[in-house]
């Protein structure tokens, strides 16, 4: 599990515990669990600053809806056993986020960003959002 500014770690006792370790060190963070697992389905302020950074917005391929103005998509849906972790969840505007779920699109998540693929396995047309994934890279 990952924390926003803290660079420590603890096994877990129990799978649906969340755990700490460093990921994102930022001036002013509050040391926040970024990798919830199942103890909660809706993000949380701490995880959703840290998609706000990442995705810059909704990640869907093209989509330019600033991050304030999206939702926090779970890759892998919270009914079908998915976690609330910053590996497996991305933002979205409205729209893209009923489109994915309609179209039953999936994403991975790399150092690159959010990579986002049709349910018959073809990858979208994806780009990364931020230029300092690009710099970074």
């Amino acid at each position: 599990v990952h924390v926003l500014g803290h660079a420590h770690s603890q096994a877990p006792s129990d799978p649906g515990t969340p755990t700490y370790t460093d990921h994102l060190a930022r001036p002013g963070s509050k040391g926040e669990v970024l990798d919830l697992g199942r103890s909660k389905r809706l993000i949380t302020p701490g995880l959703r600053d840290y998609l706000h950074v990442r995705d810059g917005g909704c990640s869907y391929p093209g989509c330019t809806i600033p991050p304030a103005w999206c939702d926090g998509h779970h890759i892998i849906h919270w009914t079908r056993g998915g976690p609330t972790d910053r590996d497996h969840t991305a933002l979205l505007c409205r729209h893209h986020h009923t489109v994915v779920h309609r179209h039953d699109h999936t994403a991975t998540i790399d150092d690159d960003g959010v990579h986002w693929t049709r349910a018959d396995g073809t990858p979208m047309g994806n780009t990364a959002r931020n230029p300092w994934l690009l710099a970074a890279g």
